[in-house]
């Protein structure tokens, strides 16, 4: 594989085989030993042993580690989110006053999800009004363009009303 390098599949390699005898020595019956022992306490041992060996292979089979790719995601500091919405709530109460002329009947919550959408989309044709108005400009149809007939006109066609 192009994307690791040996070094990384090498101390994989290593911490597989730890976890393989850690499982063995997990996996390890009592009956093996004499019957004079007791035989929970040879589990709980195996066990024991089982589980040192688990761990360390996991920390100390990664021998080369590589460079960190990503970059640790910072939330934004409190006093950032504070200043931001407030200054966000002065400007929508602003555009509020703004758009209501000085009728206090609009709440901020409404103002946030309904009024501020639409100025947004407003403002955003109002901008391109010009260019749409330029562009009607260059298409007038002439009167030779069309037959003449409305719209509203009862054409006769061949579509039979069911």
């Amino acid at each position: 594989l192009d994307f690791l390098s040996d070094e990384a599949v090498d101390d994989a390699w290593t911490v597989a085989s730890y976890l393989c005898d850690a499982d063995n020595l997990a996996t390890f019956h009592a009956s093996m030993w004499s019957r004079t022992a007791n035989n929970q306490e040879v589990d709980s041992i195996s066990h024991l042993a089982a589980a040192s060996v688990a761990v360390r292979g996991v920390l100390f089979g990664n021998s080369h580690p590589t460079q960190s790719r990503w970059h640790a995601i910072r939330s934004p500091r409190l006093w950032q989110a504070e200043q931001l919405l407030r200054r966000n709530k002065n400007e929508m109460v602003r555009q509020r006053n703004e758009a209501n002329r000085g009728l206090i009947s609009s709440d901020i919550s409404i103002m946030a999800t309904e009024y501020k959408p639409m100025l947004l989309w407003l403002g955003s044709r109002a901008f391109e009004a010009p260019i749409y108005m330029e562009e009607l400009q260059d298409c007038q149809i002439g009167e030779d363009t069309y037959d003449g007939t409305k719209m509203d006109e009862d054409v006769d066609d061949d579509i039979e009303d069911w």
